[in-house]
């Protein structure tokens, strides 16, 4: 005998994948629009956390290298452009690492 998930239960999980999917296309269609004025930093942390960045509109992330010291910005993997670098015009707040990881959207943003 085969033991099957309680059918309310599959249904309700069925619905949050599905509602997941749809939150990331829509992140993807609002980060590409966004002007990012605003962003949150967490800075480099000697025990290999490097300087992240997010911003508090769209809540786009990029990760900063180890080496710039805050310097270079990267969505992916630093061979693209970055989207929320050093801006004269862009404000940028400082917050601590569990501060940050509260604001993250909880899906995988399609890059």
């Amino acid at each position: 005998m085969t033991k099957r998930l309680n059918e309310e239960i599959d249904s309700r999980l069925t619905a949050l994948a599905d509602a997941k999917i749809a939150l990331a296309n829509v992140a993807a269609r609002v980060q590409s629009s966004c002007k990012h004025e605003i962003v949150a930093e967490t800075g480099y942390q000697s025990s290999g956390f490097n300087a992240r960045r997010i911003c508090l509109h769209c809540r786009l992330e990029e990760e900063g290298s180890h080496w710039s010291g805050g310097g270079t910005w990267s969505y992916v993997d630093h061979s693209r452009k970055p989207t929320l670098g050093n801006d004269e015009d862009r404000i940028i707040t400082n917050v601590d690492r569990d501060a940050f990881y509260k604001l993250r959207l909880p899906v995988q943003v399609p890059a």
